[in-house]
């Protein structure tokens, strides 16, 4: 745990393609975050693939993902942890903002459309809960942009 939260730590600061490991630190962190029973250590996993985000040039890297890994951070927005809630939200609205085929994968997961519009409609009572319903919300809208993916989204 100590190293996933000094890799976190840094991870702001980390780019991808700069590093011989890239790939493989990404798909680590996915594995974490769809194998571990500790909260933890998802917590810190989610955290430190938001930090990725923020890093240019670093989503070919965070955006090639399956769709186990898609499952996995849409898992994280039920989480009871509100930063691993933000945090999945977060990665999801990067990765819905580019690729078409990225836009498909992630709409088409059970629930995720559901779950988006339930963060949409809880409101936004707190400044943290606002922030939520907006991500939550550009997310559905860069989804929205798949012609292919209207009927999943209009009811």
């Amino acid at each position: 745990y100590n190293c996933l939260a000094i890799l976190t730590s840094l991870a702001k600061h980390i780019v991808l393609k700069e590093t011989a490991y890239g790939q493989e630190l990404v798909k680590g962190l996915f594995e974490c975050v769809k194998n571990t029973r500790m909260e933890t250590i998802l917590d810190e996993s989610m955290e430190c693939l938001r930090k990725l985000c923020l890093s240019s040039g670093n989503d070919e890297y965070i955006e090639d993902i399956g769709d186990d890994d898609i499952r996995a951070i849409v898992q994280c927005l039920l989480s009871k942890n509100m930063e691993t809630r933000e945090a999945a939200l977060e990665v999801l609205c990067y990765i819905s903002d580019r690729k078409k085929e990225t836009k498909i994968k992630i709409a088409n997961q059970k629930n995720c459309i559901s779950r988006l519009v339930a963060l949409i409609a809880a409101g936004s009572h707190t400044p943290g809960e606002e922030r939520v319903s907006k991500l939550a919300a550009l997310t559905l809208s860069n989804l929205n942009l798949v012609p292919k993916n209207k009927n999943l989204i209009m009811p």
